[in-house]
């Protein structure tokens, strides 16, 4: 194992420590935003939204749902270490009341 990778299972420790998500949470959350990216509501015309992390584990992030939204894999690598949380603007676009559990602590 290589230095980078012990630091990002180590980051991801510590952000589990903070606060963690199950497989199920996750899935309703893509149910939710009906698998689209919360960036660019699916424009790219990537279809496979990933994890992104809100705040990002190197920055002290945790790894709770209240932390992920789903991007596609472009708008998340353009992401960077911005902070933006883009979910409350799809859930507006989709008419829907952002759940308690997905807003940011």
């Amino acid at each position: 194992m290589d230095i980078n990778q012990i630091k990002r299972r180590d980051r991801l420790r510590i952000a589990r420590e903070k606060g963690s998500h199950t497989k199920l949470e996750w899935d309703e959350m893509l149910d939710f935003f009906e698998n689209t990216c919360v960036k660019c509501f699916g424009e790219s015309g990537l279809y496979h939204v990933e994890k992104d992390h809100i705040t990002p584990l190197y920055q002290g992030g945790s790894d709770g749902i209240d932390n992920i939204q789903p991007m596609c894999a472009r708008c998340n690598a353009s992401k960077g270490p911005d902070r933006m949380d883009y979910r409350p603007q799809l859930s507006d676009l989709l008419g829907k009341e952002l759940p308690n559990e997905y807003k940011l602590k």
